[in-house]
């Protein structure tokens, strides 16, 4: 799952279980619940472990969201669709060097360097889980304590 769809999803579950006030949108990078045009609740860049809520100016959240629970339910909700994402890694293998990616194509199911002849300025984007699996191939002479691996920031 990725960013959009969990926007998506969030927005219709918003407006069926907490009212047609409510929507979730990307705000600056963030996963922000808002009513109407107030923020009230948002996760920092996506990171599931970043949550924020809006409060007013004397500290305290507006009772009605709390006696509602609304913060607690997006927040439980944002994570159970969270946790189906997973985040996305390039692979620079000599660092400071730009055309030193590790590259896959599908086509040929070949793995290589960034190169204009066979993968233009692509950075192919991995998962943690491949990377590990990567780790573990002979076929691959790449010194991983050396590589530079970055997550993507969509």
């Amino acid at each position: 799952m990725n960013k959009e769809n969990i926007v998506e999803e969030l927005n219709e579950w918003a407006k069926k279980e907490l009212g047609s006030e409510f929507r979730v949108e990307t705000d600056c990078g963030d996963l922000t619940l808002f009513r109407k045009n107030e923020y009230i609740a948002w996760f920092v860049y996506f990171h599931r472990y970043h949550f924020k809520f809006n409060s007013s100016n004397d500290g305290n959240v507006n009772v009605e969201l709390i006696k509602n629970h609304i913060i607690e339910k997006f927040h439980d909700k944002a994570i159970e669709l969270m946790s189906e994402y997973e985040p996305k890694y390039t692979v620079q293998v000599i660092k400071g060097n730009e055309s030193a990616y590790l590259n896959y194509s599908s086509v040929t199911k070949r793995f290589g360097f960034l190169n204009s002849e066979t993968f233009g300025s692509v950075k192919t984007e991995f998962t943690k889980s491949e990377i590990e699996e990567f780790k573990k191939r002979d076929d691959l002479a790449i010194d991983w304590d050396k590589a530079v691996i970055k997550e993507v920031n969509d």
